[in-house]
This record gives structure tokens, C-alpha cells and sequence, in this order.
């Protein structure tokens, strides 16, 4: 990641802000542990994925860019709404400067103590390492299953590089040695029919990129991403 933030500080220049949207990740993984501040300089998460319901964002911002934002408002005469004034809002202790999503704010609450009584960050993020690897072992062994082979047999391909993969979705897609694009989608539809069948749900891809992806937030247990592996397993076999 050290590598990333340094290119985009050489190409934007060094007092860029980087703001980072950690919605799948937060809740995940310690951040703490991360020395992120060293780089980012805002931090938002929807709580819809590990925290909660929507309604509620969480944003965490260093104090330095609350100061830089306000003094660059104040120079070039450019009004901040009070919405977005966020050092405002820092600084207000005692009432809102609106009315909160007081629902999601209460739901967001109730997460956090039965993430704590199941053994708080730490618990999450070991559990997100067991089940992306268990999927990620899985289509990983599909593809090397048939590396040598004249004729490849059916595959479940992830093309995101091992170092830039998420632990909260997996993406992948269904193709086949001597099948067009057009008859591996008509693959990847037949599988997701006969997963929906089979009770499983929620696996089609992004619109925007098709295939499948595989959606592991902290609320799905270990068991349920376990037998979605075994089911791949055997889905390929048959083939």
C-alpha cells in the first residue's frame, strides 16, 4: 500500500489529501496496526457492511486537515455548508447540528457490543483471513488443476493480483478451454441457478463487472462460506 500512496503523492503532488472509503474493510481488520495516518488523510466507512444499517457513515479525519480545510476556506473566501463543515462538527460537544439517524446510530450500537462480546476486532479480522482463504484456495486450485493440460476443464478464475485482494468479496468467473465469452457467461448463469436452487444467494457479480462474486462480511459465518467451497468443489467434478 506504501508504494501506491507514494505514486499517487509523486503524480498529484506532496500535500495531496488521500481519502480512502474502507466501508468493506472497516470492522475487518485492525487499522490500528496499519500507520495509516501516516498517508491517509480522511477515512470513511458506510456501517451498512460490517457496522450496522444504512443511514449511518463513519468518517475519521486527522486534525491537521480539519485545520488545513478551514484555513483554505477562509483564504480563498470559500463558504464550507455547516453539513460539511466538519470542524464544526468536531467541536460541537453538547447538541447536533442536525437530526441524526438516530435508528442506525442505536443499531450501530447494539453491533458494536456483540462484536466486543465475541471477542472484538481481532476475533473479525482472524475470521475474515479463514474464509477468503478458503475461497481463494478454492478457485486457485481450479485454475492450477488444469496448468499442463491440452484441454483445460471447467475453472474458477479470480483476476485480481494476490497482493491487492479483498477479504470481504471475492469475484470471480466460471470459463472453459475452447468456449467464447458468450457461452462461459451462459456457464456462469447456469451455476448461479443451480447455487440458487441449491439455497444459496447474493453470488451474482457487480453489474458493472459480471461473473460471481462471493460477499464474506463479518455477519456470514465460517460454516456458510464452507459450504459454498465444498459445493464449487463438487460443481467442478461433474463437469
Amino acid at each position: 500500500m506504501r508504494k501506491v500512496f507514494n505514486k499517487v503523492k509523486q503524480e498529484c503532488g506532496p500535500d495531496t489529501i488521500i481519502v480512502s472509503d474502507m466501508s468493506s474493510a472497516i470492522g475487518s481488520r485492525d487499522l490500528s496496526k496499519m500507520n495509516l495516518w501516516e498517508d491517509i488523510g480522511i477515512i470513511y466507512a458506510g456501517a451498512q457492511k460490517n457496522f450496522g444499517t444504512s443511514g449511518l457513515t463513519y468518517l475519521l479525519v486527522r486534525d491537521d486537515v480539519l485545520e488545513r480545510v478551514k484555513r483554505d476556506s477562509e483564504q480563498q473566501r470559500i463558504p464550507i455548508p455547516i453539513m460539511m463543515d466538519w470542524k464544526k462538527q468536531a467541536s460541537v460537544s453538547d447538541y447536533f447540528v442536525n437530526t441524526p439517524a438516530l435508528l442506525s446510530v442505536q443499531v450501530s450500537q447494539l453491533m458494536c457490543e456483540h462484536m466486543l462480546s465475541k471477542g472484538g476486532i481481532s476475533y473479525y479480522e482472524e475470521l475474515a483471513k479463514k474464509k477468503s482463504e478458503l475461497i481463494y484456495d478454492c478457485l486457485d486450485s481450479s485454475v492450477q488443476a488444469n496448468l499442463g493440460r491440452s484441454s483445460a476443464d471447467l475453472q474458477f478464475v479470480n483476476k485480481v493480483s494476490p497482493t491487492l485482494r479483498s477479504r470481504m468479496n471475492v469475484p470471480f468467473n466460471v470459463t472453459q478451454d475452447g468456449l467464447d465469452a458468450e457461452q462461459n457467461k451462459e456457464l456462469e448463469s447456469k451455476l448461479l441457478n443451480e447455487l440458487v436452487e441449491s439455497g444459496f444467494c447474493g453470488l451474482k457479480g457487480h453489474k458493472s463487472l459480471g461473473g460471481l462474486r462471493a460477499s464474506i462480511y463479518n455477519s456470514l459465518e465460517l460454516g456458510s462460506v464452507e459450504a459454498l467451497v465444498d459445493y464449487l468443489k463438487r460443481y467442478q467434478r461433474k463437469q
